[in-house]
């Protein structure tokens, strides 16, 4: 199973993305792929608490379910992304991506990592 999530994962990083997670809900980081100065778990805590955040606010706002928040800075973005199976896929991009060019590739990765989890 590591195996084809590597393969996923490697195939994410060909699109300028820089590294990535895949974490539960809780933060607990089930596979990484992220450089070297990320902090794994500090990392995927990050995730869980954004995505989980973005889920308790907007129902508020009748808005439906959450698909994926982004963090947007001046040196690059994180994409989280809710999958089906309750899992996060969280993703850092380089400032020079295409945010919105890379959610359908996050996607798709996103419904692979769930046929294998």
């Amino acid at each position: 199973m590591m195996d084809e999530f590597k393969k996923v994962f490697e195939g994410l990083k060909k699109e300028g993305v820089l590294g990535l997670a895949l974490v539960d809900k809780k933060g607990n980081v089930i596979k990484s792929d992220l450089p070297s100065d990320v902090h794994d778990e500090t990392f995927g805590m990050m995730s869980a608490t954004i995505i989980g955040a973005s889920c308790r606010a907007n129902p508020k706002l009748s808005k439906g379910g959450v698909e994926r928040s982004i963090v947007h800075s001046k040196k690059g973005n994180i994409i989280i992304s809710n999958t089906s199976g309750g899992l996060i896929l969280s993703v850092l991009v380089d400032e020079s991506q295409d945010t919105k060019a890379l959610t359908e590739k996050i996607d798709k990765a996103a419904n692979e990592i769930m046929k294998i989890a």
